[in-house]
């Protein structure tokens, strides 16, 4: 296979592949909190609320991101 190493990656595909990672991780992060915690199923509406804890794990991590910099 010959790969061109000077392309670079396109803003939808950077986009798009970080809205599925952070499905992804949610989806992961609701079922060990599923299996450990019984309090996650006793919430309205538990995907969402997971949902709501790792947007706001990613705004901590892109506020220290600048932060550093």
């Amino acid at each position: 296979m010959n790969f061109n190493r000077h392309t670079r990656a396109s803003p939808l595909g950077i986009k798009v592949g970080y809205v599925l990672s952070y499905f992804v991780f949610t989806t992961i992060l609701f079922g060990i909190l599923m299996l450990l915690n019984d309090h996650v199923r006793s919430w309205r509406l538990p995907y969402l609320g997971v949902m709501g804890i790792t947007i706001v794990l990613a705004l901590i991590g892109a506020g220290l991101k600048r932060l550093l910099e």
